[in-house]
């Protein structure tokens, strides 16, 4: 029988793209959204799982997030990311600390979750989603071992220590689909005049 060239080819491919993961800090990705002017901005997850595919084959995909220590409200968007396809989702409650603060420790799950992938060599390319300095020894670590990181932060509010270690960096805002503004959400939501309508798909509402 003779080989199936093309099938082989495809296998070499996969083995030899970069192996991606992507951890995301997703409270301190949203603080970009906060300050994407007036209304703000919604976040398309998937914008970042397409971002990290293009850098190779994306291996793990992990999102971290933190709920307030007595909110007992749904859980609409940890349940969005697993159907986004992440495998991982991280929902941790927040710990309460003097004077009525909390304090969240997704930083420190995900620190280790992404240096376990490290230290294992199961990833070539760490892409971190988030601009908090706490993640600076993770990066620096990662960077003298060899890897590249890719660091995702909100626009004006990433750590410059982070910016300056990461292999490469990126504003949030500058990942393609990845932020979508208030303003332009109401218009896509809003029915176009008659006459350009006539062939045209009806708009898909926005999931987050």
């Amino acid at each position: 029988m003779a080989p199936q060239h093309g099938v082989v080819e495809n296998k070499t491919s996969i083995a030899t793209q970069p192996r991606v993961g992507l951890f995301l800090d997703i409270d301190n990705l949203y603080l970009g959204a906060r300050d994407a002017g007036p209304g703000g901005a919604s976040l398309e997850f998937g914008a970042l799982l397409s971002h990290a595919g293009s850098l190779g084959r994306v291996v793990t995909a992990a999102a971290f997030l933190s709920r307030s220590a007595d909110d007992s409200g749904p859980l609409s968007l940890p349940i969005a990311l697993k159907h986004l396809g992440y495998d991982r989702v991280v929902l941790l409650r927040r710990r309460r600390m003097a004077e009525n603060r909390q304090k969240s420790a997704c930083d420190i799950a995900l620190t280790m979750d992404a240096w376990a992938a490290v230290f294992r060599r199961e990833i070539d390319v760490l892409v971190l989603g988030s601009g908090d300095g706490d993640f600076l020894p993770l990066v620096d670590r990662t960077v003298e071992l060899g890897l590249a990181v890719h660091v995702i932060g909100p626009n004006g509010s990433t750590a410059p220590e982070l910016l300056i270690a990461a292999t490469r960096f990126l504003n949030s805002s500058d990942v393609t689909g990845f932020f979508r503004t208030r303003r332009t959400s109401a218009a896509a939501a809003r029915p176009a005049p008659r006459e350009r309508a006539i062939g045209e798909p009806a708009p898909h509402p926005h999931a987050a």
